[in-house]
This record gives C-alpha cells, sequence and structure tokens, in this order.
C-alpha cells in the first residue's frame, strides 16, 4: 500500500484562491494523502471555506490558530502531520493532477529524502502541460551547489518538492521571517542523503499582484540578508569552503542589487542604507581573500561602494537583460 502524503497548506487571505488550490490537490492521481489547512487566522472568509472543503472530503483536517504568519502556519502543519512524507502548496497556488504521484514514484525508486519538480509562472487558471523530463540523482552537497545556478529558485523554494518527513524532525520554519525558504531549503538539502530533481513542472505559482516578495521596499526584505549570512556561517563552521565562497560571492552582488533597486528608498532610510553597505563591505574583505574569486570580480567590488549605483546596474542588467551591458557584467563577474 502506498504510504501516506501530508500536504500542508497555509491559509492567509486567500479566499479567492483557495479552493482552486485545494481542488488541485484533491484531484491528485496519488489518492492517499492527508491535506492539512492551517487557518492561521485569517480575517476573511477563508477559514470558513476550509471548514466547508473538510466536510467534502474525509482526507482534509482543518487547524485554527491566531495568526503568526506563514512560518508559524507551516510549523503547526508539521506538528500535525502524520504522514511518512511531507510536501508544502502556498494557498495561492496550485499543482498538476500527476505532481505527488510521479514524485513519491521517484521517491520510492530512488530511496530519496527529496524529490523536487520544477514551476511554471502563471497568471491565470489553466493548468499547464508539465513539459519534457530529465532527471538528475545526486547527494545532498551537490543539490546545495544547485542553489548556486541559474536553477536556483526551483532549488530554494519549498513548494515544489517532497520530502521524506523524518527530514523536519530537527528543522523547522523560521517564525516572523519572510524569506522562509532561504533560511530553511539548504538545510533541508544539507541533512537528505539523496535527492532527486526532474524537470517537470508541475507547480503552478500564481503571479498575484498582492505577494509580498513581488511587492514594494519594505524592512523586512532585509530578512535575506540574515537568512544568507547564517548560511554562509554554516558553510564556514562546517568546513564547506567552495560552499561558503561562491556563497559569498552572490550575497555581495545581491547587496548590491538591492540597493540599487530600492535606491530611492534608501533615501528615506539613511541608517539602513549604512547598514546594508556595512553588511557589503565586511562581504567584500571576505570575497577578495578567496582565492577563487576572480580577479575581475574582487577589482569590481571594492569599487562597488564608490561606484555604487553603477555597479548595482551592472548586476541589474546581466540578472534581467539581455543586451552587451548584461554580457560586459558576466564578463566582469557579477553575474548570477
Amino acid at each position: 500500500m502506498e504510504e501516506t502524503i501530508s500536504v500542508v497548506v497555509p491559509v492567509y487571505k486567500v479566499e479567492l484562491y483557495l479552493e482552486r488550490c485545494v481542488t488541485s490537490i484533491r484531484n491528485q492521481t496519488f489518492g492517499n494523502l492527508e491535506i492539512i489547512l492551517v487557518d492561521d487566522g485569517s480575517p476573511d472568509n477563508s477559514g470558513a471555506i476550509c471548514d466547508e472543503l473538510a466536510r467534502q472530503d474525509p482526507r482534509i483536517r482543518v487547524i485554527h490558530k491566531p495568526n503568526g504568519g506563514l512560518s508559524d502556519a507551516r510549523n503547526a502543519g508539521i506538528e500535525a502531520a502524520t504522514g511518512a512524507f511531507i510536501g508544502f502548496i502556498d494557498s495561492d497556488d496550485f499543482i498538476h493532477p500527476d505532481m505527488f504521484g510521479d514524485l513519491y514514484r521517484r521517491i520510492a525508486l530512488h530511496g530519496a529524502d527529496i524529490v523536487q519538480c520544477s514551476q511554471v509562472s502563471v497568471t491565470g487558471d489553466e493548468i499547464r502541460d508539465p513539459g519534457s523530463d530529465h532527471e538528475k540523482v545526486m547527494n545532498g552537497l551537490e543539490a546545495l551547489d544547485w542553489i548556486n545556478t541559474s536553477s536556483g529558485m526551483d532549488y530554494v523554494m519549498i513548494c515544489d518538492k517532497l520530502y521524506r518527513k523524518s527530514l523536519f524532525d530537527t528543522i523547522r520554519f523560521p517564525v516572523s521571517k519572510i524569506h522562509e525558504d532561504e533560511f530553511t531549503s539548504w538545510k533541508l538539502f544539507y541533512a537528505a542523503r539523496r535527492v532527486v530533481v526532474c524537470d517537470k513542472k508541475y507547480y503552478h505559482y500564481f503571479q498575484s499582484p498582492v505577494s509580498i516578495i513581488r511587492s514594494g521596499f519594505s524592512e523586512k526584505k532585509l530578512h535575506y540578508t540574515e537568512a544568507m549570512e547564517e548560511r554562509i556561517a554554516f558553510y564556514r563552521e562546517k568546513g564547506l569552503t567552495a560552499l561558503q565562497s561562491i556563497t559569498l560571492r552572490r550575497y555581495a552582488r545581491w547587496l548590491l542589487l538591492f540597493m540599487y533597486r530600492n535606491r530611492e528608498a534608501m533615501k528615506r532610510h539613511p541608517a539602513i542604507r549604512q547598514n546594508l553597505r556595512e553588511r557589503y563591505a565586511a562581504t567584500v574583505q571576505e570575497v577578495c581573500r578567496d582565492p577563487a574569486a576572480g580577479k575581475r570580480l574582487r577589482m569590481v567590488l571594492k569599487q562597488g561602494l564608490t561606484l555604487e549605483p553603477l555597479v548595482g546596474f551592472l548586476v541589474y542588467q546581466n540578472l534581467f537583460k539581455k543586451n552587451p551591458l548584461s554580457r560586459i557584467a558576466g564578463w566582469l563577474g557579477l553575474g548570477f
């Protein structure tokens, strides 16, 4: 008999999208599911919708709790989950019917602790064809390497994966933080013995205009700096020199990009700007001591604060544009 998969869905102010999300989970070709809806003190009708959905399907359990944020809701779902495996779906997103069946098949075939699919960004309700399949099997440290590649978003994202539940015996999401995936995904990879990655685009990431990550400047976005510095400190402690090196370089580029993209807000928040510049200077000192960092990159990063808008602009061009400036940025080592 198939083992149970617990699917945790944090719920907050999603009355327009919740039923679509839960329907996509109920329609999975894999039937042995425990669907845990965590009503995180939602002020709209989301809690009542959860209760109605539970009346329609005995696989659905509802937790009503005071508002504590996304991480706190996920943690409540972990505590309640009884399945041998666990997945997380954000309540404004939805998934292809084959997602959990295919991920479970791969986790059983390879004896893996984590299986990851890919995602597709959508603005409507249509379920897309998941596309062609290519599979990689690796250990946890090899998966950590992939976080720093152009495919890194898939690796950082929590919701495009199926996990062996025992990974969460000692790991929880950081309460009261955004960028919670950045705080957590690398810990799960480090704890995993075997990771399977497939290219199937099963996870449908809904691009809502009110998304936290895509909204304007907020001090909470600086939680990313805490996540990166925690990861760098962990790599240093464990002697993972190569991972520490590439993460430091990526963090320095991110700081330049963040200051550039939020340059008007930085004028209104001089203390935050100064704090970011100090973090950048400390990071660049470490990068410049690293022989793995290219000479051109070390030279440019040393001038990063003096030429802050220009260097940040070049990082932006490399990440978001395809033009001669983006190629120059890549040649300088400023590419992500």
